[in-house]
């Protein structure tokens, strides 16, 4: 029985093309198919069925094994962070979430694979990855970093002048929080001048003309444009809708421009 034991998982071995890829492996290692986590180190892995081309092989297991260890990163990140929300109930469920994706994502680049296997009895590659505590936590202090350094982030202060100034200063401080923007009016970091004017007025046209210049606290200038609008209608409207028309018209156009620059690094 010993004989014909042997003798089958021989030719077993035999049938699988990747049987000959790590000779000198040992025994079936304890990381398989295991997510662990220590005082020092994130291990997972990944699988991937033999092919007999060993290059794809390992590059398919890496792959598998990355994409076991994002899961798991993105699980204990997710888990600190939800503590850190219930201790201090100061951070929106919208930072929470793009913090943990962000950060598991930039992990990828850290990851090692640190040991291979194969399951000769199924004909099965894997591969075993880990990353260390500190790669991450160097990795969320530089993501933290280039977050606060965007144009974004920063202390973004609107000066509206011109015409309706209050009325646009109050368009543009929705749209820009619409899109992501810190908007304050103390301890600024970047400056938005707008200048609105009225370019032509009639009984059933409008037009304007929207002045932007960003400057930073430090007096450099990151942008200058300007933008057309118009309020146009064939049925009795006053001019005051029309010019709130035109306006909605411009800072559209505003906009647009605004939402390209707002991952620009500020220092």
């Amino acid at each position: 029985m010993l004989l014909f034991s042997f003798t089958v998982e021989a030719q077993t071995h035999s049938n699988c093309s990747c049987a000959h890829y790590y000779p000198t492996q040992a025994q079936t290692p304890d990381w398989i198919g295991i997510d662990k986590v220590t005082d020092t180190l994130y291990v997972s892995s990944g699988s991937s069925q033999c092919s007999g081309l060993k290059s794809i092989d390992e590059r398919r297991s890496a792959l598998e094994a990355r994409k076991a260890l994002t899961k798991l990163l993105k699980t204990e990140i997710e888990i600190k962070e939800e503590n850190k929300l219930f201790s201090s109930n100061s951070i929106s469920n919208l930072q929470f979430n793009s913090t943990a994706k962000i950060t598991s994502d930039q992990l990828l680049k850290n990851a090692k694979i640190f040991e291979r296997w194969v399951d000769k009895n199924n004909c099965v590659v894997y591969a075993g990855v880990t990353i260390n505590h500190t790669d991450i936590q160097k990795a969320q202090a530089q993501k933290k970093q280039e977050a606060q350094s965007k144009l974004s982030a920063k202390n973004n202060c609107i000066k509206s002048t011109g015409s309706q100034a209050d009325e646009v200063k109050s368009l543009l401080t929705a749209k820009f929080i619409q899109n992501g923007f810190n908007i304050t009016d103390s301890a600024c970091d970047v400056y938005y001048h707008v200048k609105n004017s009225i370019v032509k007025s009639s009984q059933n046209k409008v037009f304007t003309r929207l002045q932007l210049e960003i400057i930073t606290h430090t007096n450099k200038r990151l942008w200058q444009d300007h933008y057309q609008g118009k309020g146009i209608s064939f049925s009795k409207r006053s001019t005051q809708q029309l010019l709130l028309i035109a306006n909605e018209d411009s800072i559209s156009l505003l906009i647009e421009d605004i939402i390209k620059l707002k991952d620009t690094p500020v220092n």
